[in-house]
């Protein structure tokens, strides 16, 4: 069984997420270890979660700092990642009002944040975000004009991001022309807006 010290105390290590976080265990409490490879980007990262936190965003709240050693400790989100959720075809319109109600909150906050399915994990039935990434809103790109929005509709871009990603993409009807997919933007954002 492999640890990791945190502040002094061991952590059983449960596995090796794909953003290089930890998830740990110990006294049958589940939780994140976050390791840097600098001070700078573990300033930034502290930063970037005062920030979303000020903007009232859910996500893993941060429990524990050590600067010395570059970690942070947060609290373990129990749910399922999006991605999973997107490959077996089972985002329905319930979720998509949930991916336009966070999009909407920063938005009015001016914010953006990264909207790839990897950085949520849906809890009961709130999506938590669980990357730091945040970007202003005027030096991005709005989520319904950019490119992420296409990972949310059935459209070959998602198909190819989630194989890419390693998961097995479940067959469903596909937007083939980009005037379908034009129309499905629009007809999503006027629902969920």
């Amino acid at each position: 069984m492999e640890t990791i010290k945190f502040k002094n105390k061991d952590y059983e290590i449960v596995s090796k997420l794909a953003n290089k976080k930890i998830h740990v265990k110990r006294k049958n409490k589940h939780f994140i270890i976050v390791p840097f490879d600098s001070a700078e980007s573990f300033n930034s990262y502290v930063f970037n979660k005062k920030a979303l936190k000020k903007n009232k965003v859910e996500m893993s709240k941060v429990l524990k700092k050590d600067k010395a050693a570059l970690l942070v400790l947060e609290q373990f989100i129990e749910g399922e990642n999006l991605m999973a959720i997107i490959a077996s075809n089972r985002l329905d319109d319930v979720c998509l009002k949930e991916l336009f109600r966070v999009y909407r909150n920063n938005r009015f906050a001016q914010i953006l944040l990264s909207y790839k399915p990897e950085n949520f994990v849906k809890h009961k039935k709130y999506f938590y975000y669980v990357s730091d990434a945040i970007t202003s809103m005027k030096d991005g790109i709005a989520f319904e004009r950019g490119d992420d929005i296409l990972l949310w509709l059935n459209t070959n871009k998602q198909k190819q991001y989630i194989i890419n990603k390693g998961y097995q993409y479940l067959d469903r009807m596909m937007l083939t022309s980009e005037a379908e997919i034009k129309k499905k933007i629009a007809l999503v954002c006027v629902a969920n807006w």
